[in-house]
């Protein structure tokens, strides 16, 4: 999926990020933290639900969330504040607004010559040889 927002563009089948049509270097953890933020449509995440979601099964300390919210809002640029919120004594809401998800662009179809023409044309021959 492609989410669009200012003009960042997050390509979810590639794993990145770009700004103004250049890409934006993003490190694992920070590229899904985007996501969760994106997927969640609005919705205030908790600490702890972003923590349980990036780290499953390992116990790691509020500061790491925080490491990779600042990381990440340092990628977004200027807006980078303004995309993510911070949701006083909750966690965090991603606060852009969203170009409705797109498909990633298919690849362009060659168009291909029935091969049942090339094959009735070899029968045909065959037949006249013979004949």
């Amino acid at each position: 999926m492609l989410y669009e927002f200012g003009s960042c563009i997050l390509d979810t089948a590639k794993r990145e990020l770009s700004r103004g049509g250049q890409a934006v270097p993003l490190a694992p953890k920070a590229f899904d933290l985007l996501l969760l933020l994106v997927e969640s449509g609005g919705r205030a995440l908790s600490k702890a639900e972003l923590m349980q979601s990036l780290w499953p099964d390992t116990f790691v300390e509020e500061a790491n969330l925080s490491y990779q919210m600042s990381t990440l809002r340092k990628a977004l640029g200027d807006d980078g504040a303004r995309w993510i919120e911070t949701v006083p004594k909750h966690g965090y809401r991603f606060a852009g607004e969203l170009a409705p998800p797109k498909p990633e662009a298919a690849a362009p179809q060659r168009r291909r010559i029935p091969w049942v023409i090339p094959a009735a044309l070899a029968i045909a021959a065959g037949a006249a040889l013979f004949s």
